[in-house]
């Protein structure tokens, strides 16, 4: 997905699993249970605005759920990463 804004939308149990994510706004989003194993960041807006309750980043085998500012953190890391 590119070129996309889910500013205030709920990202509840979306899969974003193996997605490329580039220049997308997610200010005031809510993350709660998103999946977000093997997903690919560039260019994300609004991370520090967004409300992270849950974030999946493990494998279906080995799963790893991040809360609060922890996902946050992850997502910031993640798409540093790609930059």
């Amino acid at each position: 997905m590119k070129n996309s804004n889910f500013s205030a939308c709920n990202l509840s149990l979306t899969d974003f699993s193996h997605a490329l994510l580039a220049d997308v706004d997610i200010s005031e989003a809510r993350f709660e249970g998103v999946l977000f194993y093997g997903v690919t960041l560039r260019n994300i807006e609004g991370i520090e605005e967004a409300n992270f309750h849950s974030i999946h980043i493990g494998s279906a085998d080995k799963p790893l759920i991040l809360k609060g500012q922890e996902a946050r953190d992850w997502l910031r890391m993640k798409a540093e990463e790609s930059i």
